[in-house]
């Protein structure tokens, strides 16, 4: 054999080596890197929104408008966020099963095999989603200092149901204190993210993410 043929074969070695190495930590990376790219997208979103609203003077028609496609291009990318909590599932599967009160376990093994995942010990499936929730939105909205206010009920033709999430929690004092500060959103200055529960013609998840302002009394 070779030399130039027995260096080949001790390449191809390394190279398969290399490749088939700590399969979960591959499948980490790419799923974390799915969620910076879902991270970044938002944080655009955000900068260009603050500058049309915050920083020029706009009529307040417009204020309105662009409060409402911040809100709803975050909601929308939220849900279609990679859950962490069971394999092949998003955010959206986790808010549809906890509005149905289908309270099913996020897959600890799962969880530990994803790097540098918060609320991995929590395997409670309405817990884990509310610290998701917040988790997400503190470390988008927070970062520009942008109070939230966000709400999901079940909504049965022109009636609600109490609202299953509600953020911030009573006990963060720091948000608290500073909603106070604002002034709260009047109906239709605001609109609901609407997401239909499969199964039911009627019954659909309202989505409400006020920024900078309250969600109105609905």
């Amino acid at each position: 054999m070779s030399a130039k043929t027995h260096n080949t074969k001790n390449h191809s070695k390394k190279l398969f080596r290399k490749l088939h190495i700590e399969p979960f930590s591959k499948k980490s990376q790419t799923e974390i890197m799915g969620l910076l790219i879902i991270f970044i997208i938002i944080s655009l979103i955000i900068m260009f929104t603050v500058s049309t609203v915050f920083f020029k003077k706009s009529s307040k028609v417009l204020d309105e408008y662009n409060q409402q496609q911040l809100s709803s291009s975050m909601v929308s990318a939220f849900l279609k966020t990679n859950s962490f909590c069971l394999p092949d599932t998003d955010m959206e599967d986790l808010i549809v099963a906890v509005a149905k009160n289908n309270m099913m376990q996020c897959d600890a093994e799962y969880q530990s095999s994803i790097q540098n995942l918060q609320c991995k010990d929590i395997q409670k499936i309405d817990e884990y989603l509310k610290c998701a929730l917040q988790t997400s939105f503190d470390n988008s909205l927070g970062q520009f200092n942008m109070p939230y206010q966000l709400e999901m009920k079940v909504t049965s033709g022109d009636s609600a149901i109490k609202p299953f999430i509600t953020l911030p929690d009573e006990a963060d004092e720091k948000y608290v204190e500073k909603m106070k500060t604002l002034s709260s959103a009047t109906s239709g200055s605001v609109e609901p993210y609407i997401l239909p529960l499969s199964g039911s013609s009627m019954n659909v998840v309202e989505i409400w993410l006020c920024i900078n302002s309250e969600c109105p009394e609905i």
